[in-house]
């Protein structure tokens, strides 16, 4: 709905600009600048503000696509059907994605971006045919400076944990273990360097390992060469009675150590979950490290 609103927006402002300078400019060269201008200035200000501007530039996909059907006529049969190939093949995708997954709906959206892409073919076309190529070029690249402002400033990934949404932002970079190169926070860096050490003093390589945080990082599972112990190592994985039935059928699995984030001592895992009474009732022997606590059977 935000997104739908700045669009909205943006283009009344843009038509009211066109009324009173049209012999200088295009409706559409003044949308496209429109939306760039105000994605930096809403980039910005989300930056101190609670304002959540990481995923909403993807409307402007089904913007592209909505557009780019008004010039489908405009196109020879050899670029038409470019053109359906890669709408067809964009729509079954994001389709594909809103009943397999639980992604919320902007983030689905990101998957319209090949139909956005030929939609430029399409629209480029209009305005050649239209003797208007001059507004098509500036409103094209317009939007392709947005999407790259948008995505060389915006951050998403492990810097967001520590609060930081822009690139200006960054701290450091991760020197070590495999996400060696990343940018991210100070905190974050300083949490990567501490569970490789930790994970050198307390894991083997041949141990079975479960890894027990609020949300899961999966890399940290090849931090060392062990054996993963759950049917599922995505960033939100469900630990309840459904591990001992997989265990039952794959004793080979059956973890030799379980591993809860925590911080010298104090694990972050809430001790009334399901999976915390299971390892405090199987596990008697714990050791800590600095970011996590291992649990072993005696």
């Amino acid at each position: 709905m935000n997104g739908a609103i700045w669009i909205a927006v943006v283009a009344a402002v843009s038509f009211l600009i066109y009324l009173f300078i049209r012999n200088k400019v295009t409706f559409f060269s003044c949308f496209g600048y429109g939306l760039l201008l105000t994605e930096i200035v809403l980039i910005f200000i989300s930056r101190k503000q609670p304002l959540d501007w990481n995923c909403q530039y993807f409307i402007i996909l089904l913007l592209l696509i909505c557009l780019g059907g008004r010039g489908c006529k405009y196109l020879n049969p050899e670029t038409r059907m470019l053109y359906y190939t890669g709408m067809v093949i964009s729509l079954l995708s994001t389709v594909s994605v809103a009943f397999l997954t639980n992604l919320e709906f902007l983030s689905i959206m990101g998957y319209l971006i090949l139909g956005a892409l030929v939609s430029f073919v399409s629209l480029g076309q209009m305005a050649v045919c239209n003797r208007r190529s001059n507004e098509g070029v500036g409103f094209i690249v317009a939007i392709l400076a947005l999407f790259i402002f948008h995505r060389a400033m915006i951050v998403c990934g492990y810097a967001n944990e520590a609060g930081i949404k822009l690139t200006i932002d960054l701290e450091n970079v991760i020197r070590a273990g495999p996400a060696k190169g990343i940018v991210t926070s100070l905190q974050k860096c300083n949490e990567v360097k501490g569970t490789l050490s930790d994970w050198q003093r307390f894991v083997n390589e041949d141990s079975i390992l479960v890894v027990v945080p609020w949300m899961s990082d999966p890399i940290v599972y090849v931090d060392q060469n062990t054996k993963v112990s759950t049917f599922s190592t995505i960033n939100t994985p469900t630990y309840n009675e459904s591990l001992l039935y997989y265990w039952d059928m794959y004793p080979e699995k059956i973890p030799t150590i379980i591993a809860v984030e925590g911080w010298n001592g104090e694990i972050s895992v809430d001790k009334n979950t399901w999976i915390m009474r299971w390892v405090e009732d199987t596990y008697t022997v714990h050791e800590d490290g600095e970011f996590w606590r291992f649990y072993r059977k005696e």
